[in-house]
């Protein structure tokens, strides 16, 4: 079946951003990437869409998203994930190493409900052809 949305550039933005974060090879070089890494998936999730707020997610649907529960899944881990990044932030009142987040004991969470996330995006991008439609 094929469902077009009216930003697959975005979506296809937003995907990567999450998968970066599930990509082991960062790790290896994580004193210059992590940095790099974190302002990325941030500002895709926060600058560009403020997907942390649920209903500017909901209006991304069929925008971005293909429907309310793949917009709720990134809702939900992009309100929690800019939580706990402040909260690490905050504790640390300067510039935070990369330990802290990767030490972190709530850092599996992110890893996993990323992952999570990533599965939904990609269970949606192939009952709907999303790539036979990227052009």
């Amino acid at each position: 079946m094929t469902k077009e949305i009216g930003a697959p550039q975005m979506r296809n933005n937003l995907q990567a951003s999450l998968q970066s974060l599930l990509n082991k090879n960062w790790k290896i070089e994580y004193d210059i990437y992590f940095e790099y890494l974190l302002d990325s998936v941030y500002h895709t999730l926060y600058d560009t869409h403020d997907l942390d707020e649920k209903e500017k997610s909901l209006e991304e649907v069929g925008w971005v998203f293909y429907d309310e529960a793949e917009a709720m899944a990134v809702h939900e881990f992009s309100a929690w994930f800019h939580e706990l990044k402040e909260n690490i932030e905050a504790i640390e009142r300067r510039e935070t190493p990369n330990e802290t987040y990767f030490n972190h004991p709530d850092w599996p969470k992110v890893l996993k409900w990323a992952e999570s996330v990533v599965k939904i995006m990609e269970d949606n991008n192939k009952k709907y052809n999303f790539y036979d439609n990227m052009v």
